[in-house]
């Protein structure tokens, strides 16, 4: 049987629990309206089974699923869930009902809480166990959306975009009084953060860049360096193109599996799926060129300046579909991912897979998918 408290939910697993996360509504009575609210369910792992545990709620949707996290004390052999959630108000009003918001009200509320797990009798099932909520710490400006998330032990990495981007980090060692310790304001926003520090003080992270306004201007590649926890800073970032006419964007801003990292010292490279859209002219004539393929970037942190830098590309461009053709219209693409092995790359795109010398930069060999093998073909 399968319970599903809500329409759309993330699992985030440990090596003891499964915790299932389902976004659903309700009414907020401490914000006094109907809005998104997360189910919690914790199945504590019993060898091949799994047993329900407990359960709790916290007002908001998660972005995805490093929005949840599971932390036990080793002091107090305590455990707790640390959750970031965004809030979304609806001043338009429900089932008719318009409610009121003067200009300084904000649209989003933002917030890390942290739950207590209740006591644990692995004897008995308990179905009334209840988490219990502790501290919470809200963060971001006026009507800014979490946009990336990650936990590391006590630390947290908070990113909040509307018009610029906060980078924020929190101290989560109280687990009753959460506190931001820094906070950097940038343009643009981040999507996806990875440490490239054993300690967690420096992450890679890709999003977009923006202007002032908000105006998204292209995929952009960034250094966060917090060692220094009260004053985090950008070391450096790298931007594809800043064209507003365009659009640049990476399947690993969501997709963390089409991200990879490859770290020997302080040299790093990454490794990332990358499409360029052009822009058309009045004439409705293409004005740039579109890339679809990876992008190679090295990261060398021992430089004080132009630590990103572009090595290489791989390009997976397929031929442009033909609107006026009359044929059926069909886009079955492959995941997109890479590999690498034995001093070769591996890349996934579209409907292409090829393999890359990653010394010589030579490709070795490639595969192109029969065309045919897609569902304009009726009789697959």
């Amino acid at each position: 049987a399968t319970l599903q408290p809500g329409y759309w939910g993330y699992v985030y697993a440990t090596n003891d629990w499964i915790w299932v996360a389902d976004q659903g509504w309700r009414w907020i009575e401490e914000e006094n309206t109907y809005a998104q609210d997360t189910v919690l369910l914790g199945f504590k792992l019993n060898g091949p089974s799994t047993d329900f545990a407990v359960y709790g709620s916290v007002p908001g949707s998660l972005l995805n699923q490093f929005s949840i996290d599971f932390y036990k004390d080793q002091k107090t052999e305590t455990s707790y869930v640390r959750v970031a959630t965004t809030l979304n108000f609806w001043w338009g009003g429900w089932w008719g009902v318009p409610q009121e918001a003067d200009d300084d009200s904000s649209r989003t509320k933002n917030q890390v809480i942290i739950m207590e797990l209740p006591p644990q009798d692995d004897s008995v099932i308990q179905l009334d166990n209840k988490l219990i909520r502790r501290g919470s710490v809200q963060l971001g400006k006026k009507d800014e959306s979490i946009t990336a998330v990650r936990f590391f032990d006590n630390i947290s990495y908070v990113v909040t975009f509307e018009r610029t981007d906060p980078f924020y980090v929190l101290d989560l060692t109280n687990p009753m009084s959460p506190v931001v310790l820094g906070e950097l304001e940038i343009p643009g926003f981040s999507q996806f953060m990875h440490p490239i520090k054993d300690d967690n003080s420096i992450l890679i992270t890709v999003g977009q860049d923006a202007d002032e306004n908000g105006q998204i201007l292209g995929f952009q590649i960034s250094l966060f360096d917090s060692v220094n926890r009260t004053s985090p800073k950008l070391m450096d970032r790298f931007v594809i193109e800043n064209d507003e006419n365009q659009w640049s964007g990476s399947s690993a801003s969501w997709d963390e599996r089409a991200f990879r990292y490859l770290q020997v010292g302080d040299l790093g490279r990454l490794i990332v799926p990358v499409s360029v859209y052009p822009t058309w002219d009045e004439s409705g004539n293409r004005v740039g060129e579109e890339f679809q393929g990876f992008m190679f970037f090295g990261v060398d942190l021992a430089k004080a300046e132009n630590i990103i830098t572009k090595e290489m590309e791989i390009d997976h461009t397929s031929q442009p579909y033909d609107y006026t053709s009359g044929e059926c219209y069909c886009y079955s693409q492959l995941p997109e991912r890479s590999m690498v092995f034995a001093g070769d790359v591996m890349t996934m795109k579209n409907q292409k897979v090829i393999s890359t010398d990653l010394v010589n930069r030579n490709r070795e060999w490639n595969i192109t998918l029969d065309d045919s093998l897609n569902c304009c073909n009726e009789d697959l």
